[in-house]
């Protein structure tokens, strides 16, 4: 729901009207079968959307994919595929482009588009440092979930990305600190770093004035196993779940909701204070 928000297909004044909208409009594809619907229970089927992952049709992908190189003959929702031995035959990359695993393409391909309309980016497992370019100027979303990409990785690609409403590195067990440099990505609204190693946000986040989602904490599945019910990450024992430090400066962030988790075992015995307006 939150890409769909960022990718701006959704109506709504706010915030929470835009995620209550996003949820009916899943629902309706799901009941089209344009989506395979998840378990049933005794929530409605909008409700069942919400922690859920939804996929595509396989039937329904297999036509969107098999379309892409034959002119007008989809939606104005342009997709492009890269995965396997396919290189492309055109000049331009759709709206949004998703890179898979298995594609053994290389950077000359990537160098030949034109990615002025491109507004998501999706890799799946193996990330290359080619494929941020700094001619993706108004990239919308990032979605590196359980990439291989790494802080230096994520340290150059951010400068290059000023336009970007979503980001997940959601899973990138390679990822262990975030750069000050995203305090310039004014426009974000949702920073979805859970499963990582990074256990502190930058003291640049408070300029995010749009930041709307942070979705943080390490899990046991990153944790070296051992028999007693702590766990020991790089930083030390660590509970099962991990909450990240924040700046004291969190609250200027204006347009938060969503913060979680936080680790308060580093504030020194003082109170928490929060408001709401």
């Amino acid at each position: 729901m939150r890409r769909w928000i960022a990718e701006s297909y959704c109506e709504g004044l706010d915030s929470n009207s835009k995620v209550e909208y996003t949820e009916k409009l899943l629902g309706n594809i799901s009941t089209l079968g344009i989506i395979d619907k998840p378990p049933q229970t005794s929530s409605s089927v909008a409700g069942c959307m919400r922690g859920t992952a939804c996929h595509v049709n396989s039937l329904f992908l297999d036509y969107i994919i098999s379309q892409e190189t034959k002119e007008n003959i989809f939606l104005p929702l342009e997709v492009t595929v890269l995965q396997g031995q396919c290189s492309l035959n055109i000049q331009r990359a759709g709206q949004h482009l998703a890179i898979g695993s298995s594609w053994k393409g290389d950077k000359f391909v990537l160098d030949s588009l034109d990615f002025s309309r491109l507004r998501s980016l999706t890799v799946v497992r193996e990330w290359r440092s080619f494929f941020i370019s700094h001619r993706m100027r108004v990239l919308r979303v990032l979605d590196l979930e359980e990439t291989n990409v790494n802080d230096n990785d994520v340290e150059k690609m951010l400068v290059h990305l000023l336009c970007l409403k979503f980001l997940s590195l959601r899973r990138c067990t390679k990822v262990s600190r975030l750069p000050e440099s995203l305090g310039g990505l004014n426009q974000l609204q949702t920073l979805d770093i859970r499963h990582t190693y990074i256990d502190k946000v930058p003291v640049g986040i408070s300029k995010l004035l749009q930041l709307q989602y942070i979705r943080a904490g390490t899990s046991v599945a990153l944790m070296d196993e051992e028999p007693s019910t702590t766990r020991r990450s790089r930083y030390g024992h660590v509970s099962a779940c991990d909450g990240v430090k924040v700046p004291k400066r969190t609250g200027a962030l204006v347009s938060l909701h969503t913060l979680g988790v936080i680790n308060v075992s580093t504030i020194g015995g003082k109170n928490i204070q929060c408001s709401r307006t």
